[in-house]
């Protein structure tokens, strides 16, 4: 059965998404679909569009659960490894893309090697044929993110960038773009303006970063309209929208 979700979506006027899975460093790989579609091959537009890397937190805080006696007295709980550092975390990304790396190498010279579809499905970023989308917000996370894809030599895409303006500087000299995900919350920090996150664009925009938003001038695509029967409208929408996107110089449209 079609999930409920899809068709409020599609009703709303949304024909293009982007799926992006979570969980774990390397989340996965993200696919293109089209809503206007009723089977799953229609749907697919593109099914390897980017691959998902949630980058680690060096300012995480260790995490408890729970109460309890304390070790050692009756009915304390085992002893829970410890959490991995940063710099464990950060490792173990970069030796998962050198294996990657490595079974991609024996595949392309023609070895037998075991079939992994973890690391088969790694081949296009590593080829660089599409983009290793990184969540990153804060400072380092970013700069450090920029350093390993330059070391991996894979096409990056900071998602999230919340601090991308305080490295807008070097994002823009490694030509790397940013898609933001939230230009309405909160300040993280106490001596930032509470329309922080709001300028973030424009301060982007000023510092020549590509960022993937577009702002109030966003219309409905018409489709509602059209499935209406209202053509005229439709039409109105549609070039209304291409008239914006012309306006801006748009060449990559992200959903």
């Amino acid at each position: 059965a079609e999930s409920r979700h899809i068709g409020t979506t599609r009703s709303a006027g949304v024909l293009v998404t982007f799926t992006t899975p979570e969980g774990g460093v390397i989340s996965g790989l993200s696919s293109a679909m089209s809503l206007e579609g009723w089977t799953w091959e229609e749907m697919s537009m593109k099914g390897a569009a980017a691959l998902n890397v949630n980058w680690p937190d060096p300012n995480a805080r260790p995490r408890r659960f729970g109460g309890g006696p304390p070790p050692g007295f009756p009915g304390a709980r085992a002893a829970q490894p410890a959490p991995k550092t940063y710099a464990e975390q950060v490792q173990a990304l970069k030796d998962f893309f050198a294996e990657a790396r490595a079974y991609s190498d024996a595949v392309t010279a023609g070895q037998q090697v075991r079939t992994d579809s973890r690391y088969a499905a790694m081949i296009p970023a590593l080829k660089r044929e599409i983009p290793v989308v990184v969540a990153a917000e804060g400072v380092a996370q970013i700069n450090d993110a920029i350093t390993w894809a330059k070391e991996e030599n894979v096409r990056l895409v900071i998602r999230g960038g919340r601090d991308a303006i305080y490295v807008a500087e070097r994002l823009k000299a490694e030509n790397v773009p940013v898609i933001l995900t939230s230009t309405m919350a909160a300040p993280e920090r106490s001596y930032e303006g509470y329309d922080g996150a709001y300028n973030a664009p424009a301060k982007l925009y000023e510092a020549g970063v590509k960022f993937a938003i577009l702002g109030q001038e966003e219309k409905c695509n018409g489709d509602p309209a059209r499935r209406m029967g209202n053509e005229y409208l439709y039409q109105m929408l549609a070039k209304d929208n291409v008239e914006t996107l012309e306006r801006y110089g748009v060449k990559t449209v992200v959903t």
